[in-house]
């Protein structure tokens, strides 16, 4: 059980105009594919600081208390961030930062974990499916939107995906489906005839006029076909088990649309019910989203909480000073951030075999 820490951000007007400011400079560098400077993610991180710590009164040692608690408790913090504003609900609070050695990026301190809380948490108990952890990975690359490229990153991302996991899967701790096409009824299919923890979208998210959409594949042509957070939605309503959670590895789809005021993807799916998200902020660079994934789930597997293991993930990425560790976010409607119930049975289950895909207008053969 982790210790749990609510905080309710706050800001006044000037500050709230400087942490926007900061937070706009270090997303302009993000999106560049550039890595930030010393000065803008300090910056931007100290004064998150002070936003994360100003109704307490002593933010420094309260945190410094609980991370103590932690550790005598061989657990972690878990920092809930709870705030009706809408403009600090879209800061990126992933990125504060403390100069005490103890603390620095709390995203990727051993001991804490962050989890943005739009409402408060669902009281009612989540029938959560048993171990081991089930994976549907759906992949989508339209045929008019680059091909070649999609299908050498999403090959790629596979890859990478069943190597992190090999193990696992081999003790039975783990098990990967991975849908043959993008189209929605392929995941309709698919989640009606199997339970899953996690659904993986790996596929071009976009804000579009009307809101964000992500880019699966139309059933009949091919082509990009958009769909909505209300379509998603009731797919995953439909499902024989809603999984507890839905992993949005597209760009974007925790990007809030502030001119329309129009939630990000992910928030309207945790609006939605459904028990945890998780998005990415900004565009995330196809390695950054690729380890970050392999590296959760495999820490999924091994029996983390979904907080915990998103902050083992974000230490596990290489490179850390590209800062693409801090595109991740986590929407969580449950107090606790389980994906199992460890009260029911392991489910016996054979080693996953990998069928052929369709990427686009490629079929990929798989050996098995």
């Amino acid at each position: 059980m982790p210790v749990e820490l609510t905080i309710r951000p706050r800001a006044d007007k000037n500050q709230l105009a400087r942490l926007k400011q900061f937070a706009e400079e270090f997303d302009a560098t993000l999106e560049k594919r550039a890595i930030p400077t010393e000065k803008q993610w300090l910056a931007l991180g100290t004064n998150l600081w002070a936003a994360l710590t100003a109704e307490l009164d002593d933010g420094l040692q309260t945190l410094l208390d609980a991370r103590e608690q932690a550790i005598a408790r061989q657990t972690f913090v878990q920092l809930n961030l709870r705030t009706p504003d809408k403009a600090l609900q879209n800061l990126p609070w992933e990125m504060v930062f403390h100069g005490d050695e103890r603390l620095g990026f709390l995203a990727r301190n051993p001991y804490f974990s962050i989890v943005r809380r739009l409402a408060k948490p669902d009281s009612a108990t989540t029938d959560l499916p048993a171990a081991p952890l089930r994976i549907l990975l759906f992949i989508a690359s339209p045929e008019d939107l680059h091909p070649e490229k999609a299908r050498l990153d999403f090959e790629n991302e596979e890859n990478h995906l069943f190597e992190q996991l090999d193990e696992a899967i081999s003790r039975g701790d783990a098990v990967v489906d991975v849908a043959e096409d993008g189209t929605l009824p392929t995941l309709k299919s698919w989640l009606q005839r199997h339970s899953y923890h996690v659904v993986h979208f790996s596929m071009h998210g976009q804000l579009s006029d009307g809101g964000p959409v992500l880019s699966f594949e139309h059933e009949r042509t091919g082509l990009h076909q958009p769909v909505t957070p209300e379509q998603l939605q009731q797919a995953l309503h439909a499902a024989v088990q809603p999984p507890p959670c839905v992993m949005l590895s597209a760009c974007q789809t925790a990007l809030t649309d502030t001119s329309a005021a129009i939630p990000s993807f992910a928030q309207q799916l945790s609006a939605s019910a459904t028990p945890s998200v998780i998005g990415m902020r900004r565009s995330v660079a196809d390695t950054a989203a690729t380890h970050f994934a392999g590296a959760l789930y495999k820490n999924m597997a091994a029996g983390f909480a979904l907080d915990r293991a998103m902050a083992e993930a974000r230490r596990a990425l290489p490179n850390e000073a590209t800062l693409q560790w801090s595109i991740p976010v986590l929407y969580a409607r449950r107090p606790r951030t389980s994906w199992h119930d460890p009260d029911k049975p392991k489910t016996e289950v054979s080693r996953s075999r990998r069928e052929d895909v369709q990427i686009g207008d490629l079929l990929v053969k798989r050996d098995g």
